[in-house]
């Protein structure tokens, strides 16, 4: 994909595969300079199409990460289009900033937290309150540990996020697999309400089964259930 002197192309980073799966990244080049900028999502090698750079089938999945290259594509020729209107040159680099500022609109985890703890503070029970405040501290736990960070976009959440996340859980002495359970379906909780919220727009939880889970209503109680389901 190509536009005056700025060439835009998706691609899968193989190198750094992991358990099948491998990172996306749309790679930027104008006047002969190029880099990379993470997708922040990772699929399965299979999947790729090399002659398409797109996810290849009609899944969930596959509507998800193809639509979201679409996004990231028009949102680089929008960083194109300021950075014209402003004047600027237009190098690999001046779009890399101008991307990642707009960017930092992007809802995070953080903001869904924060959100989730003022509006429900008088909603339900202080009991019931405390066991999603335990569930937020790992998961803000799991960021600093497990990938260096104070926090992430919401947009960045995937299958491979959840799924560390359980893994991350599942070390903890103190968890039993109905203690992990809970966790992960409180996520999923915090998820729904960021969709309705129109701060996400896909469901990372779609293809995730929690293993062993008869229903969400066996793991969480009336008063949790009622915090996002009302």
């Amino acid at each position: 994909m190509r536009t005056s002197n700025l060439s835009i192309t998706f691609w899968q980073n193989v190198s750094k595969k992991k358990s099948g799966n491998a990172p996306l990244y749309a790679r930027v080049t104008a006047n002969g300079i190029r880099l990379e900028i993470s997708l922040g999502k990772s699929i399965p090698i299979k999947s790729w199409s090399k002659t398409t750079k797109k996810m290849i089938g009609r899944s969930s999945d596959s509507q998800q990460v193809n639509a979201h290259i679409d996004q990231v594509y028009f949102k680089l020729l929008e960083c194109q289009r300021q950075l014209n209107l402003e004047g600027k040159v237009i190098t690999a680099s001046a779009i890399k900033t101008y991307y990642y500022k707009e960017g930092n609109d992007q809802k995070t985890l953080v903001d869904l937290i924060n959100y989730h703890q003022r509006i429900m503070a008088n909603v339900i029970k202080p009991s019931t309150l405390s066991h999603y405040f335990t569930t937020e501290k790992y998961l803000l736990e799991f960021l600093e540990c497990s990938m260096k960070s104070k926090d992430v976009n919401l947009i960045d959440i995937s299958f491979e996020f959840i799924s560390e996340f359980e893994c991350f859980l599942r070390k903890k002495s103190k968890l039993n697999h109905n203690g992990v359970m809970k966790h992960l379906t409180r996520l999923k909780k915090l998820i729904n309400l960021a969709i309705k919220l129109d701060w996400l727009v896909g469901n990372p939880f779609v293809n995730f089964s929690i293993r062993f889970l008869k229903t969400e209503r066996d793991i969480l109680n009336k008063n949790e259930l009622a915090v996002i389901d009302g």
